[in-house]
């Protein structure tokens, strides 16, 4: 790259850095804090119980699987903890703090803004790739969920570098390249699973490759191999543990929502037009995507788009109930933004440069202002209470004391507790008591009071929270 270019991108990058550190030391306890506090809570388990990548553990003893099956070892086995593991490693040098799991995820975030402009310049010049930079450092949606506790901005790190390593692998026509995008892939697979529809675009590659011969081919083979089979074993491994796995079959159509006007309005209008785009950011996607492909990508960006569209479909109620699943069509959707803006500002005889200019500026204004509008209440803590209890039992109650925090099954509240137990009532309080529970904790101090007939000792109690101690009557 020229010297312009690395301090443009350079700009893009410390900029994107420091909007990403906004309320970055925000406690477990915004938006989508369930998912982050399961994910944080693995990491923080590695140092409190002992490392082992096998036997992921969160808090909750809670059942949350769809087989009813007690899970007496808290384990959750998801994705495999890759991510869980480096910020295990991280917390090993400076302490658990969760801003610097935060950290982590920004690190993986800035390297997919380098990305996205290598693989855009590689097929659309510099100026689609700075603006698809842009948009991916900016967009309020993505700025948020480049900082998450979860795995989502390492999964969209590994899926870039897999398709950046492949489209090298061409360029080079080193057998190395081609193994480590496999790996890249294979990464992004066990990270998500759903992330198997790249297979329509990568396949679509090999086909533009080696044309009807690709099925013959051991470079395609190696990919398929390479890429599936960690997948395999993991999802085989997991199997034998079901206890671990968290109910998942509802994501698919629960309540018959796929093909519905809702459907179609949650999923296009309510996240990719409001939330993400902001309204006048459709502008920009639809002369992208219009703009006729080039001889050199063909119809891969498409195809890769098609392939999302396909996943919302398939996980229907997944996408319906949880916005940050639609953070993998981020990466396409930037790349056709950048299309469209480049279109805009480049110099045509039937277009005014100085009003399609001025139109790029309002588009721009409008893109980011009404999207910042949905966003910015991700950041808030809607209930500090939960906070406050939980530093409060961290403090008041032994080291291995299991605590009940009961919080609409989220387990953010527990999280903050800093100890194990449960996220809800599943049973009758004697028998939690009887499972070994000795403390209770709620942010509704008369309503547990008025239910609970046995007279615990009150550990502490302010308007906002109780602490029961449920080894003392």
């Amino acid at each position: 790259m020229k010297k312009i270019e690395i301090f443009i991108l350079s700009l893009i990058l410390i900029g994107a850095f420091f909007v990403r550190l906004y309320k970055i030391d925000n406690p477990i306890a915004d938006w989508h804090s369930w998912r982050q506090a399961d994910t944080a809570a693995v990491a923080r388990n590695f140092i409190k119980d002992g490392y082992n990548f096998f036997w992921p553990q969160v808090d909750n003893y809670a059942i949350t699987n769809e087989w009813g099956l007690q899970n007496p070892n808290r384990l959750f086995l998801v994705e495999p903890p890759i991510y869980q593991t480096i910020v295990y490693a991280a917390y090993k040098v400076w302490g658990v703090h969760e801003y610097i799991a935060r950290l982590i995820s920004i690190i993986f975030s800035l390297g997919s803004i380098i990305l996205l402009y290598l693989i855009s310049k590689r097929f659309f010049g510099k100026l689609v790739g700075f603006w698809s930079s842009i948009f991916f450092a900016f967009i309020p949606y993505s700025v948020y969920y480049s900082r998450i506790i979860m795995p989502e901005p390492m999964m969209i790190f590994f899926s870039l570098a897999s398709i950046f390593t492949l489209f090298f692998w061409r360029d080079k026509n080193k057998s190395w390249f081609l193994i480590l995008s496999s790996i890249f892939a294979s990464l992004t697979f066990l990270l998500k699973p759903y992330q198997l529809i790249l297979f329509l675009p990568i396949f679509y590659f090999f086909f533009r490759e080696f044309g009807l011969s690709t099925i013959r081919k051991w470079q395609f083979w190696v990919f398929l191999i390479i890429s599936l089979v960690p997948l395999i074993l993991w999802r085989n491994y997991i199997s034998l543990h079901r206890e671990g796995i968290p109910a998942s079959t509802w994501l698919f159509n629960d309540g018959n929502i796929r093909f519905t006007g809702a459907f179609f309005r949650w999923i296009f209008a309510e996240r990719i037009g409001k939330i993400i785009l902001g309204y006048w950011g459709l502008i920009f996607l639809a002369l992208g995507l219009i703009l006729k492909p080039g001889k050199r990508e063909g119809w891969f960006f498409h195809l890769w788009l098609l392939g999302i569209i396909i996943y919302f479909f398939v996980i229907a109620r997944g996408n319906v109930t949880h916005d940050y699943y639609q953070i993998s069509i981020l990466p396409v959707l930037v790349i056709f933004l950048g299309k469209g803006i480049a279109f805009l500002i480049r110099p045509v005889k039937e277009i005014s440069r100085i009003v399609s200019w001025s139109l790029v500026v309002i588009i721009l204004f409008f893109m980011f202002a009404f999207s910042w509008y949905e966003i910015r209440g991700y950041y808030w803590i809607n209930h500090p209470e939960i906070v406050e209890a939980g530093r409060a039992v961290d403090k008041l109650t032994p080291k291995d004391a299991i605590v009940i925090a009961p919080y609409s099954a989220d387990v953010a509240f527990l999280y903050q507790t800093n100890r194990h137990g449960w996220s809800i009532m599943q049973k009758p309080l004697q028998d939690l008591v009887t499972d070994g529970a000795t403390h209770l904790v709620s942010t509704n101090p008369q309503e547990t009071l008025s239910n609970i007939h046995v007279p615990y000792k009150v550990t502490k109690q302010t308007p906002t929270f109780i602490i029961l101690d449920l080894r003392v009557k």
